[in-house]
């Protein structure tokens, strides 16, 4: 399993940048620990919002995702070059009040 993180654009959000379990691995609440740290460690650094992308056909990460407390924020569709196109949804779960 692997979670990396980045700060976000926004100075009040930190990133989920990849989120990986092995799929022999899966379903064993790896991915849920995963977020979890993450999520710890945005609060820690004072962070109202811990967020991601997931692409828009991936229907099981987005319903893992929404489970855990994040929402659709927007779509967004990213040319990454050599006719490669990211269709995302950007995914934002609150922190704080």
């Amino acid at each position: 399993a692997f979670a990396a993180h980045r700060p976000a654009p926004q100075t009040n959000e930190l990133q989920l940048q990849q989120l990986y379990v092995h799929p022999e691995w899966q379903r064993r609440g790896l991915g849920s620990r995963l977020i979890d740290f993450v999520t710890d460690l945005a609060r820690k650094r004072g962070c109202t919002h811990l967020i991601l992308t997931v692409n828009r056909l991936n229907r099981d990460a987005q319903e893992v995702y929404q489970r855990r407390g994040f929402t659709i924020r927007e779509s967004v569709v990213m040319d990454i070059g050599n006719g490669f196109v990211m269709n995302d949804f950007v995914m934002a779960k609150k922190l704080s009040d």
